[in-house]
């Protein structure tokens, strides 16, 4: 089965593949993390809730734009793949 195919047919899910590998990444989770249990220690039941629902709306805000990087991403790599091909003969001939 090809990407497409698999793409199609909600068999790949790049969002749950890809995750930062770094050093910097894990330590801003951690801080994160971190704060918000000091945070849920000191609030009350209904601020508990209203924080959960605010970091929910952040992360579906996060993910849009996500998607829109995402896709100018594609378009951009689509209109690069386009021009290289347009113009081969710019390019010099490596098998003379």
């Amino acid at each position: 089965m090809s990407l497409i195919d698999d793409i199609y047919n909600g068999g790949y899910y790049p969002a749950e593949l890809v995750r930062p590998d770094s050093d910097t990444f894990r330590e801003h989770l951690e801080k994160a993390e971190k704060l918000s249990r000091q945070l849920a220690q000191n609030l009350s039941e209904e601020q508990c809730a209203l924080l959960d629902e605010y970091k929910e709306e952040t992360a579906i805000v996060t993910d849009l734009y996500n998607l829109e990087f995402f896709r100018t991403g594609v378009k951009l790599g689509v209109r690069l793949l386009l021009e290289a091909l347009d113009k081969p003969s710019e390019l010099p001939d490596i098998h003379t």
